[in-house]
């Protein structure tokens, strides 16, 4: 043990291997044997002192507890799991089991299971930066980014030099929308280890987002030296390069990142999208086909391919992927349980988003010009939140089996068997729109109309207000083009939902009123 605890792990073996020839039955032996083995990554003759440790001393819980870390080291979780349960059972104390029991959890995925076992660990050893740090990583994960950032501020109000706590901190603020904070965050984490490639990462990609552009590309320069082999810091670069209109060497930076990755999907529509600006609409066809190849049914990679596909002069093609008259659907309601009409509940969710503490005027990083936009609200216990929730539940889901599950697209992947909603209000004022967009994170978008000014109801400006499918981005598109795009306006209607596909572009058309266009968006993720 001294030798040990030394460091001297050859000759602590040495003596390890005598005292167990001398006693064989020394469980004690076997177990800190099997602990120098797993310290020096040998797992296989870890594993197998362990398991003598506990044939000669089953009711050890620390053996145990040293079985599921060799186990966790052998990407073997779920054995890891019952090792760390088994602990349990015999010391129902042991907030390292029930730390480490947290860890399998998540690594089997069962992030529920992972979730209340960092709270019971938090709970006996509230004084331990690491639960709090890992608990928040599991919420962030179930995108309870409230909660996570509360969990990441726990641990640095024990540990303010807790390097990992702001930057996974910065991760869920960049990820709510909170830029200037995700940066504060990142930034004292580089401050503590400025060492940290996917730090720089995350740092470029909050600058990106506020508009700092140089600052972003000499982030992710940083980041790429750090690390060479970061492809995502390379396509990012792209990214920062293409916006300054440096194509030719976003290309080669884009490139790069696919040469260390070639089923990097993101990074082969980043190069088509900047092949397409530099006048070469069939590489980058050829380029997002790649992206649909690494990652059947990804969203940018659809909504520019039917982009490309036209630019190619292949409307077909594109149709097949554009097939606004099945894709596109329009739902009416007649009747909200608990409101004497549909009105009266409009009236409501309207008062509730006006009153709503995260609704922003022009919020960086969005696509809303002229109005105002909330964080997540389709999480709200408000009534009529709660009501407009399960109406669209219902909605989607119907939505999924009878026209997402039989469309033709030949490049959509199936709809998961699980999912989850997301959901943001929207308050355009005069003048006020949405640019050409589409929702990545997504494989079913929706908007329900709450309010919708009279002059766009009347449709006497034609079709300013309208809802228009099939525009797209212009700053990442450039201006080659061979003719219209396919496209499809649709009038809002108050009480009425629509749901298309989250690939298709879709942008709000401005309008003059004195009054305000009120609806709430959503996105259907794959849980």
């Amino acid at each position: 043990m001294t030798e040990h605890r030394a460091g001297h792990l050859q000759a602590a073996e040495a003596v390890y291997r005598q005292a167990i020839q001398a006693w064989p039955e020394n469980a004690d032996a076997w177990h800190r044997l099997g602990v120098l083995y797993a310290q020096a990554g040998q797992f296989d003759r870890a594993l197998s002192c362990l398991q003598s440790a506990i044939e000669f001393d089953p009711d050890a819980p620390g053996y145990r507890n040293d079985l599921g870390n060799v186990y966790l080291a052998m990407d073997r979780p779920e054995d890891a799991v019952e090792s760390y349960r088994h602990a349990l059972t015999l010391d129902a104390s042991s907030a390292e089991a029930r730390f480490n029991l947290g860890n399998a959890l998540y690594a089997c995925n069962r992030l529920t299971e992972a979730l209340d076992e960092f709270r019971r660990a938090a709970a006996s050893n509230p004084g331990q930066p690491q639960i709090y740090a890992n608990l928040g990583v599991v919420q962030q994960k179930l995108g309870r980014y409230d909660d996570a950032a509360a969990s990441f501020r726990k641990a640095l109000k024990i540990a303010p030099h807790f390097a990992d706590a702001h930057y996974n901190l910065g991760l869920v603020l960049f990820a709510q929308g909170h830029l200037e904070p995700a940066e504060q965050a990142f930034t004292r984490a580089l401050d503590i280890d400025p060492g940290r490639a996917e730090v720089h990462l995350g740092l470029g990609n909050v600058l990106y987002e506020l508009n700092k552009r140089d600052r972003a590309l000499g982030a992710y320069r940083h980041a790429a030296d750090l690390n060479p082999e970061l492809a995502e810091a390379h396509a990012n670069m792209g990214s920062v390069l293409h916006d300054r209109g440096d194509l030719k060497e976003a290309a080669a930076a884009i490139r790069r990142a696919v040469k260390i990755d070639p089923g990097y999907a993101t990074a082969h529509v980043n190069l088509g999208v900047t092949l397409a600006a530099m006048g070469n609409p069939a590489g980058a066809v050829a380029a997002f086909k790649r992206a649909l190849k690494a990652a059947p049914g990804d969203i940018r990679a659809q909504a520019h391919l039917a982009t490309a596909l036209q630019e190619s002069g292949r409307k077909p093609e594109a149709r097949a992927l554009l097939d606004f008259r099945r894709l596109v659907e329009i739902r009416r309601l007649d009747a909200v349980e608990g409101w004497r009409s549909v009105a009266a509940f409009n009236a409501a969710l309207a008062e509730h988003v006006y009153a709503c503490p995260s609704l922003l005027a022009d919020r960086p990083g969005k696509s809303t010009t002229g109005g105002s936009q909330t964080m997540e609200i389709l999480f709200d216990d408000h009534p009529t939140i709660a009501a407009l929730r399960g109406i669209i539940e219902a909605n989607v889901a119907d939505y999924i089996e009878s026209t997402l599950k039989k469309t033709r697209n030949p490049y959509a992947a199936p709809p998961p068997e699980r999912w989850r909603l997301t959901g943001w209000a929207v308050v355009l004022n005069s003048g006020g729109y949405q640019s050409p967009h589409c929702h990545p994170a997504g494989f079913v978008s929706g908007v329900y109309y709450v309010r919708v000014p009279a002059v766009v109801k009347r449709g006497t400006s034609g079709d300013a207000g309208y809802l228009e499918f099939g525009q797209p981005h212009e700053r990442r598109m450039g201006r080659h083009r061979t003719g219209a795009y396919l496209s499809k306006a649709i009038k809002p209607e108050e009480g009425a939902m629509v749901l298309f596909p989250s690939y298709f572009w879709h942008n709000t058309i401005p309008f003059k009123s004195k009054q305000d266009r009120i609806s709430i968006a959503f996105d259907v993720l794959p849980d």
